[in-house]
């Protein structure tokens, strides 16, 4: 069983609303591997948020947020991606069924999911200690702060938001740099080739041909 199957199944023994248990895990069980746990939503694109029933952190237990402002998309600007998350939300639980039946069937995005746990809500102490690393920590808000202290239940061993939205953004210069790279070379083996067809090469002509077909599968 995966990982992501395990966090489920363990979620499903919690206390979380019935329309998360009921209605929308039927939905995303189909699609496993495009749904990822992690313990934020800072910086991600698309984001279904719930809390245990005790938690009250919201005033709703539950919302979906799509196309949100990323951290790339806005410059690294973290207030901006966190309004974005609320301005997008949706309640309605017959909306957000719609909503991910179509995110599902029309687009190949994760959808990332954040769970607020009963072991997340802070003592007093906690907040003292927040208070005064706040001092320490000047570039950070509160919440930041706050998040990086939540405790979690030990099977619910995921990543923040923001690290993933770090990693996705790497990996996703790395594949422009890519792209730049095998259009240049499609570039240079056209060249080739009407120099080969010219010359009337046709050994030439024909290895670059399949050189040229090879390269643009590669072109993402």
């Amino acid at each position: 069983m995966n990982k992501t199957k395990i966090i489920i199944e363990e979620l499903k023994k919690r206390n979380i609303p019935s329309e998360i248990k009921n209605t929308i895990f039927p939905i995303v069980e189909q699609y496993i591997d495009r749904i990822q746990f992690v313990k934020s939503f800072v910086g991600l694109k698309d984001i279904l948020y719930f809390e245990e029933l005790d938690v009250d952190f919201f005033d709703f237990p539950f919302f979906l947020s799509l196309n949100c402002q990323t951290l790339s998309s806005n410059g690294g600007n973290k207030h901006e991606s966190i309004a974005s998350v609320y301005e997008n939300a949706i309640t309605d639980v017959e909306e957000i069924v719609r909503k991910l039946k179509h995110f599902f069937e029309e687009t190949n995005r994760i959808l990332f999911f954040e769970v607020a746990f009963s072991e997340n809500v802070l003592s007093n102490d906690d907040m003292w200690e927040v208070y005064h690393r706040m001092d320490e920590e000047t570039d950070k808000e509160p919440f930041e702060i706050m998040t990086k202290m939540y405790r979690y239940p030990e099977w619910y061993d995921v990543e923040f938001g923001e690290n993933v939205a770090i990693l996705e953004e790497s990996l996703s210069l790395l594949k422009q740099m890519d792209n730049l790279y095998i259009t240049s070379s499609i570039k240079k083996l056209e060249e080739e080739i009407n120099k080969a067809l010219e010359e009337d090469n046709a050994p030439l002509f024909t290895t670059l041909v399949k050189q040229l077909k090879a390269l643009k599968t590669q072109v993402h």
